[in-house]
């Protein structure tokens, strides 16, 4: 299942958008369902500095994280910086089993060029990878209920080199 939601509107708890989100979530059989993901365009998990501490982005997280982990949210993609990104599984800023992964994939092209680290030396615990060299997109193949694969391209690897990133998600939430 992939669920859409909107950065700008009202997110916070009891908003329309946490009531849909929230009965969506609840209704999902994981059974029969294994694998659901979230596309937002604001990151609540973002190493680069041009967009921290954002007022839209602070309420989307303090209302939608919990939900995200209660209902075992497998993968959470976004753009909005200019770069790519992926993190271990994170719960509430620490490193956690029952947390999303977070991709910010907004690394697709644009005039203002590409992004920059909030802290270019080291990187939070919870960042797998993080890329500012190139422009690039994604590419998410789900193999079957426990496993996935995700490729994250550069754009000027695509016809030669290919894969930058490649890494294999397995969905610990399904359930026989």
């Amino acid at each position: 299942k992939i669920i859409f939601m909107n950065s700008y509107t009202a997110s916070r708890v009891g908003s329309n958008q946490y009531q849909w989100v929230e009965s969506e979530l609840r209704s999902i059989d994981r059974r029969t369902t294994p694998w659901v993901l979230v596309v937002v365009h604001c990151p609540i998990y973002d190493t680069f500095e041009s967009h921290h501490d954002e007022a839209q982005t602070i309420e989307f997280k303090e209302a939608m994280e919990p939900l995200f982990v209660k209902h075992h949210v497998n993968i959470v993609f976004s753009g909005h910086e200019h770069a790519y990104m992926m993190s271990r599984n994170v719960a509430f800023g620490s490193l956690n089993v029952d947390g999303p992964q977070y991709v910010i994939i907004g690394d697709g092209g644009n005039r203002e060029g590409l992004g920059r680290y909030f802290n270019p030396d080291i990187a939070e615990e919870w960042v797998l990878k993080r890329d500012i060299s190139s422009f690039g997109f994604g590419a998410l193949s789900i193999k079957n209920s426990t496993h996935a694969e995700w490729n994250w391209i550069a754009n000027a690897d695509a016809l030669t080199t290919g894969v930058l990133h490649n890494e294999v998600v397995l969905n610990r939430f399904f359930t026989t």
